[in-house]
């Protein structure tokens, strides 16, 4: 799951582990200490080559969440093209990491 420390998908994150569903958390930045079980924290920037796409193989589903955070400052045209721009580009990244997946998660 990316965007998983977000509003959304710190939630989805609780109730999927709750449910008994192993949970691989996508974070750009290094893990947090706090451990989950259920719950594994992979790290890596979506748009580069990373341990993140290894990940891929071991997923029976991908939800994407990432990207720009939409409560921070003004929608002005300038953060719409960010909005937008960021969401485009994880996504992309995801898709094609998905393609090269020997064993492509399905859904």
């Amino acid at each position: 799951m990316t965007g998983a420390t977000g509003l959304v998908g710190a939630r989805l994150c609780e109730k999927l582990v709750a449910g008994g569903d192993r949970v691989l958390a996508h974070r750009r930045g290094p893990p947090p200490t706090a451990r989950v079980p259920g719950l594994t924290w992979v790290a890596g920037d979506l748009s580069s080559p990373g341990e993140w796409e290894s990940a891929l193989a071991e997923s029976d589903a991908v939800v994407h969440l990432a990207g720009a955070s939409i409560v921070a400052g003004r929608w002005t045209p300038a953060r719409k093209r960010e909005l937008r721009a960021s969401r485009i580009a994880t996504t992309q990244s995801l898709v094609e990491a998905m393609a090269r997946c020997s064993s492509p998660p399905s859904a």
